[in-house]
């Protein structure tokens, strides 16, 4: 990870979302669950993400629940 940088749950991200839970699959891929705030039509999010926290791969959701069960799926747990 870049120095100073550290994805946490609380963190907030480049895009202005909040971390809500991180995993990473047996690779080593990082992913997170995000809160997107009011800012669009789905507030939940899950990406990937890089060492400094820049996000890709979206996936976008209603429900904070659903956003954590795909994170899950997407870590291959």
């Amino acid at each position: 990870m870049a120095t100073g940088f550290v994805l946490d749950i609380g963190v907030k991200l480049e895009n202005g979302a909040t971390v809500i839970d991180v995993e990473r699959d047996r690779s080593g891929r990082v992913y997170v669950a995000a809160d997107r705030g009011a800012c669009g039509l789905h507030q939940f999010a899950t990406w990937g993400c890089d060492s400094q926290g820049n996000c890709f791969w979206g996936h976008y959701f209603d429900t904070r629940s659903e956003a954590l069960a795909d994170l899950v799926k997407r870590a291959g747990r």
